[in-house]
C-alpha cells in the first residue's frame, strides 16, 4: 500500500512539474478575457543585449548668455533624464553623454515612435510665485526649475486624478520656504505655479500657501495647453518639466532603431543552450545514480521551473550576457548542492549501511557544506549587486536567486522526495 501511495505521489509530482514547464515556455490566451498569459520564459525582462531598442540623440546646447561648460551641465543632468525613463519601467535604460554637446538614450523593447523621446523635446521653465500674473504685473519667480530635483507622475486616489510629484532640492526647498513667508503677508494667501513664461496664459494652477508642501503634488488645471486630466497629459508634463529643468537647451536629433547587440537569432540560441545543458544533466544524473538519479532530475525540474517564475517575478532582473550567464552557474550552482547531496549517499552506502540509513547520513553529513558555501556565495553575489556596474548588476542577481532558491531545493525538495522513493525501493 505505501509503494503503491508512492508510485500515485511521484506521478502526481511529475505532472505538477510538466505543468510548471508549460507555464514557463507556452502563452495562451486567458479564457473570458482579452487579456494573453505569455510564460514565464517571455515575461522575463531583456535588455539591449537580447531585445535591441531605440536610440534618441538629443543636441544641447547652452543659452547665449550662458559661461558654463556644456560637458558639465549635461553629466550632471544624466541622472534627471535617467531617473524619468526609468520610472516608466522601461527593462534597460542607457543615458550617455556623446561627444560634447550631445546626448544618447538607448531603451531596450522601445520603439522610434515612443512619445516619451518627442515629449523630452519640448522643454518648458517652471515658477512659483506669491502674486497671480497679469498684463500689467510680472512677479518674481521665488522657485524656478533649477531647485527641481526630480519629477514623477502619479494618480492620486484621493483625488482621483493624475499629477506629478514635484521633488526641491535643498536650495528649492529654501526658496520654497521664503515663498510661503511671503505669500502669507498678502491678502489672498496663495502660490502661483506657471509653465514657460510668467503670463496670466500659462498659469498652471493656484494653491493655497497652507496646502504647499516641501514634495508638492502638482496637478496642471488650466487655461493654459498643459493638463494631468489624463495619464498621456500627466507624461507629456512630466517630461518637459524635466527638461525645463536640465539648465541647458535640449532637442531631439534623430531616433533609430538598434538591433540586438548579440545578434538577431539571439533568444534561439540561449533557448537551443539551455534545453542541450538540462539534457544533458538530467542524463548525466540518470547514468551516475540510476534510479536516485530520477529523484534528481525531478528536483532540477522544479528548480528550473521555480528560477525562471522569479526571473520574471523580480523586477530588478533584467537579461543581457551577463545575466545569461549568471543563469548557467545559478544551475550549476544547484546541481552542484544535489551532487554532493548523493555523493555523500554513495559514499554511506559503499560502507556497508543499508540504503536508508545511507540516506539519512549523506543528508546530515552534506547539510554543513551545502550551508557553508552557500551562504559564502549568497554574501558574495549581494556585495556584487550592490556595488557592481549596471552591466554586472544582471549577472549577480541571477546567481542569487539560484543561490537562495538551491537550498530550498536541496535540502527540502531532494530530501522530500527521497523519503518517498525509499518507500518504493530501500533494497539497492
Amino acid at each position: 500500500m505505501l509503494r503503491r501511495n508512492s508510485i500515485v505521489k511521484f506521478v502526481f509530482l511529475f505532472a505538477i512539474a510538466v505543468i510548471g514547464i508549460l507555464l514557463c515556455v507556452c502563452p495562451f490566451s486567458i479564457p473570458a478575457s482579452t487579456d494573453k498569459y505569455q510564460g514565464f520564459v517571455y515575461s522575463i525582462d531583456k535588455g539591449l543585449d537580447i531585445n535591441g531598442g531605440a536610440c534618441a540623440i538629443y543636441q544641447c546646447s547652452l543659452p547665449d548668455d550662458s559661461t558654463d561648460n556644456i560637458s558639465e551641465k549635461v553629466d550632471a543632468s544624466l541622472s534627471k533624464i535617467k531617473y524619468l525613463f526609468d520610472l516608466e519601467k522601461y527593462s534597460d535604460v542607457h543615458v550617455v553623454r556623446q561627444g560634447d554637446d550631445k546626448v544618447r538614450i538607448e531603451i531596450a523593447s522601445a520603439s522610434d515612435t515612443d512619445y516619451s523621446f518627442y515629449y523630452l523635446d519640448e522643454p518648458k521653465e517652471f515658477f512659483m510665485t506669491y502674486e497671480e500674473a497679469s498684463d500689467d504685473n510680472t512677479p518674481v519667480a521665488y522657485v524656478t526649475s533649477e531647485h527641481i530635483q526630480n519629477v514623477k507622475m502619479r494618480y492620486d486616489y484621493t483625488e482621483k486624478a493624475y499629477g506629478l510629484d514635484i521633488e526641491f532640492t535643498t536650495k528649492g526647498l529654501e526658496k520654497l520656504e521664503e515663498l510661503k513667508n511671503y505669500s502669507k503677508t498678502t491678502s489672498d494667501k496663495k502660490v502661483y505655479i506657471y509653465l514657460g513664461e510668467i503670463s496670466s496664459k500659462k498659469l498652471l494652477n493656484s494653491y493655497d500657501v497652507d496646502d504647499v508642501e516641501n514634495n508638492m503634488f502638482l496637478m496642471a488645471d488650466s487655461n493654459s495647453s498643459y493638463s494631468t486630466s489624463t495619464y498621456t497629459k500627466a507624461r507629456e508634463l512630466a517630461y518637459t518639466l524635466t527638461a525645463g529643468t536640465l539648465g541647458y537647451n535640449i532637442s531631439l536629433d534623430n531616433v533609430s532603431m538598434i538591433s540586438p547587440k548579440l545578434g538577431v537569432n539571439v533568444n534561439v540560441y540561449v533557448i537551443v543552450a539551455v534545453v542541450a545543458v538540462i539534457i544533458a544533466t538530467l542524463a548525466g544524473f540518470i547514468v551516475r545514480y540510476k534510479e536516485l538519479g530520477l529523484v534528481g532530475s525531478l528536483a532540477l525540474l522544479y528548480f528550473g521551473v521555480l528560477y525562471t517564475f522569479f526571473l520574471q517575478a523580480i523586477p530588478l532582473i533584467t537579461l543581457n550576457l551577463a545575466g545569461i550567464i549568471g543563469i548557467f552557474l545559478g544551475w550549476a550552482v544547484a546541481v552542484f548542492a544535489i551532487v554532493v547531496i548523493f555523493e555523500k549517499i554513495r559514499n554511506e552506502y559503499a560502507i556497508g549501511n543499508k540504503i536508508h540509513i545511507a540516506c539519512k547520513g549523506g543528508f546530515k553529513k552534506s547539510l554543513w557544506t551545502i550551508l557553508d558555501s552557500h551562504f559564502v556565495m549568497t554574501f558574495i553575489f549581494t556585495l556584487m549587486w550592490i556595488f557592481a556596474p549596471v552591466e554586472l548588476k544582471a549577472f549577480a542577481a541571477c546567481l542569487l536567486v539560484a543561490t537562495v532558491l538551491s537550498i530550498f531545493v536541496s535540502l527540502v525538495l531532494v530530501r522530500y522526495f527521497v523519503n518517498i522513493y525509499l518507500l518504493i525501493n530501500s533494497t539497492k
